[in-house]
C-alpha cells in the first residue's frame, strides 16, 4: 500500500466507485427453475456500503453509471431512499446489469447467476466519469475487486479511479471482494491487476483468500492462526498505511495500524446477503 500512513481526514464524505446492480431473488426454498415469481431489490459491493455508511449518519456518495430506463431509475431512487448522495451516478444507454441469486436451502448452499456483460457501467469509458467532481472535498475512495474483474474497461475504470484519488489526495479503500466467474470469464492475469490497485491503497479490505491470490501463496492452519498468518504477510508486501483484514466467516476482525504494530478485537458480522462465487 501506498504513501507514508497518515490519519484519515475526520470529515468530508466516502466515495463509493462501483457497478449498481438489479438482485432478482425467488422465494426461500424454491429453485430459481421452477420459481413463477421473483422479486427485485437493488444492491452492489460499493452500494452497499454507500447506503450502510448513510445508515450510520455517515456523508456517503455514489459514484457509477445506470442505464436511462425504468429499472436505472429504480437504482437512483434506492440510493435516494438510504440517504446516498446520487449527483455522480450518471444516465446512459445500455442494460442494467443483474445478479439472480437463489436463498440456502437445507444443506443446499445460496446460488448465485450474474448477467451484466454490456451493461451501461460495464459500457462506460473513464472519460464519461467525474472523478474529480465527485471527489472534491471526500475524505476516503472505495472500490473493490469487482469492477476490475467485469473485463479490460473495468480495469480501466478502475486505475482511473486510484489515479484520481491520488491526485487530490484521497484516501483508498479497496476491497479485494475476488469473484471467481467474474475474473475466468475473460483472459487475464488477476494477480497482476489486483496487486497494482493494491499498491495504491491506503486500507486494504480481504480474507485470507484475497491474500493468497495477490501474494501466489497459501497459508497453512486453521481459524485465527491462518487469518493471522496472512494478514502478515501482507503488511510483509505492502508495508505503508493501515489495513483491515476481514476473516472468511465468524466473529473476529484484524486491524493493522503500521504505526501503531497490530491488534486484533472480536467483533460480530451480519450474515452475508449472498456467497461469493
Amino acid at each position: 500500500m501506498a504513501g507514508a500512513m497518515t490519519a484519515l481526514p475526520k470529515s468530508g464524505h466516502v466515495v463509493c466507485f462501483g457497478e449498481l446492480l438489479a438482485r432478482l431473488s425467488p422465494e426461500a426454498g424454491t429453485p430459481l427453475a421452477r420459481a413463477h415469481s421473483l422479486a427485485l431489490a437493488i444492491g452492489g459491493a460499493e452500494a452497499n456500503v454507500a447506503i450502510a455508511l448513510a445508515s450510520l449518519g455517515q456523508p456517503a456518495a455514489m459514484l457509477s453509471t445506470v442505464p436511462d430506463n425504468p429499472l436505472g431509475l429504480r437504482a437512483l431512487a434506492a440510493l435516494g431512499e438510504a440517504g446516498v448522495d446520487r449527483r455522480f451516478v450518471r444516465r446512459a444507454a445500455g442494460r442494467m446489469g443483474l445478479y439472480l441469486f437463489e436463498p440456502p436451502s437445507g444443506p443446499i448452499g445460496g446460488r448465485v447467476t450474474y448477467d451484466r456483460a454490456g451493461s451501461a457501467f460495464a459500457l462506460t469509458q473513464p472519460e464519461d466519469i467525474d472523478f474529480a467532481g465527485a471527489l472534491d472535498g471526500a475524505r476516503l475512495l472505495h472500490l473493490s475487486g469487482i469492477t476490475p474483474a467485469l473485463g479490460p474497461n473495468g480495469v480501466a475504470l478502475a486505475k482511473k479511479a486510484v489515479a484520481a484519488a491520488r491526485a487530490a489526495g484521497v484516501p483508498i479503500c479497496f476491497d479485494g471482494n475476488y469473484r471467481a466467474s467474474l475474473w475466468d470469464a475473460w483472459d487475464c492475469d488477476p494477480q497482476a491487476i489486483l496487486t497494482e490497485l493494491v499498491e495504491a491503497a491506503t486500507i486494504l479490505i480481504g480474507n485470507h483468500r484475497d491474500i493468497s491470490l495477490l501474494l501466489g501463496k497459501s497459508f497453512s492452519g486453521d481459524g485465527p492462526d491462518r487469518r493471522r498468518e496472512a494478514a502478515e504477510a501482507a503488511f510483509a508486501r505492502f508495508p505503508d498505511g493501515r489495513s483491515r483484514y476481514r476473516p472468511e466467516r465468524g466473529c473476529a476482525e484484524y486491524r493493522f495500524d503500521r504505526a501503531n504494530g497490530w491488534g486484533h478485537r472480536p467483533q460480530r458480522f451480519a450474515g452475508a446477503v449472498g456467497p461469493r462465487k
